[in-house]
């Protein structure tokens, strides 16, 4: 017997035909978030109640099941509009990813029932960056009590709020630690360049990353390493590596933040001495970090949002160079900090390259280029390797 659970105490892959089949002898009862549907007749329905529970506390939407007075009362399925159960599931999947603003996060499973009719089971997460819209009328749905109803104009501001605190909190996150890095940072001749990947959750107190069963990161690594030191500490996993006499340090936080830092120290140039360059390889540096930090995020569960943040320390005097036939003395970085505005990522199904062009364009914009040498005119990485 199911009496007394809800459906989110279950993970959503033990919730199969046997244990649906015992929900009308439950005790179950719709609630904030629990929906049960006969039937969804027009595709704005369905919307609608994934789109609350995105914006409430998160729930199930179970389509095929008859209820009365909020109890379920019969488990029967329902037509599939001659499509198979995996076309059907397909078809009600790209609905709720082209209908809702932003993206929801969810999980759809659709159950084939012995007289052939379909369960579908809709497990909708809490959203982390809401408030969510339907696209086609604009309009914003919470969950309250047992109902779906338009979100007040209050609770709006409030999520619209909350939204622009946790940019707020990221940008945050980043400044502190570049001010209080102890590892990496207190060379006064070089340009020292911090990235920050952090992902919504943690800022939500959502995320959390067994850093003692992770083997050592491999981030912010060029070859020809002459120095390599890791340990594990109360906020995470630190590598720090050497090569020659620039140090390159990688931070993989228990929280799920990760933070990369390496130095850029000066140059010999024929007509400038001594001087501080940009090269188009640091980008490669730059984008492969991004890269490698998101693919790990992502073998642990976390798929974002998230927000980037990128600051060059120490930048006065930096300089653009692209090959050795570049000479200019005008167009050096005047600030002593460069902060990049913070680039945020609905999701993590993106490569480093393309998470990390807006950071990448605006350090080159402020050494005078129209963008990065890396991209083509369409936005495509095409590195320049020199």
């Amino acid at each position: 017997m199911l009496r007394g659970l809800k459906l989110l105490d279950r993970q959503f892959n033990d919730v199969d035909i046997p244990y649906l089949q015992e929900l009308p002898e439950s005790g179950l009862r719709e609630n904030v978030s629990l929906e049960f549907k006969r039937q969804i007749e027009r595709k704005e329905s369905l919307l609608k109640e994934v789109c609350a529970f995105a914006n409430t506390i998160g729930g199930d939407l179970l389509i095929g099941i008859e209820e009365e007075d909020g109890e379920p009362s019969a488990v029967l399925g329902v037509q599939a509009d001659n499509l198979s159960r995996d076309a059907y599931e397909l078809r009600l999947s790209q609905q709720i990813r082209s209908g809702i603003e932003p993206t929801v996060p969810f999980y759809i499973h659709c159950h084939q029932l012995e007289n052939e009719s379909i369960l579908t089971h809709i497990r909708v997460e809490q959203s982390l960056i809401g408030p969510h819209r339907l696209v086609a009328t604009h309009k914003f749905f919470e969950r309250v009590s047992s109902s779906s109803v338009e979100m007040s104009m209050d609770n709006l501001r409030e999520a619209f709020g909350a939204l622009s605190e946790l940019e707020s909190q990221a940008l945050a996150h980043h400044q502190i630690r570049i001010s209080n890095n102890p590892y990496i940072g207190h060379n006064q001749d070089a340009v020292t360049v911090y990235i920050h990947i952090i992902p919504v959750a943690s800022l939500r107190r959502r995320l959390a990353i067994p850093v003692t069963s992770i083997p050592p990161l491999q981030l912010v690594q060029p070859p020809g390493l002459t120095y390599t030191h890791s340990r594990i500490d109360h906020r995470g996993y630190m590598l720090r590596t050497t090569r020659g006499d620039i140090n390159i340090m990688s931070h993989t936080g228990r929280n799920g933040i990760v933070e990369g830092a390496f130095e850029i120290l000066p140059r010999e140039d024929d007509h400038l001495g001594q001087a501080l360059w940009w090269v188009p390889v640091h980008d490669q540096w730059v984008t492969n970090f991004a890269g490698d930090v998101i693919q790990f995020l992502r073998q642990h569960g976390e798929n974002g949002p998230a927000f980037i943040c990128v600051s060059l320390k120490n930048s006065r005097g930096l300089r653009g160079y692209r090959d050795r036939l570049f000479r200019n003395e005008e167009g050096a970085f005047l600030e002593e900090t460069l902060n990049c505005e913070p680039t945020y990522l609905e999701n993590l199904e993106t490569e480093g390259t393309t998470a990390m062009k807006k950071s990448l364009d605006v350090i080159w914009n402020g050494l005078g280029y129209q963008k990065s040498p890396n991209y083509d005119g369409d936005g495509n990485w095409v590195p320049v390797h020199r």
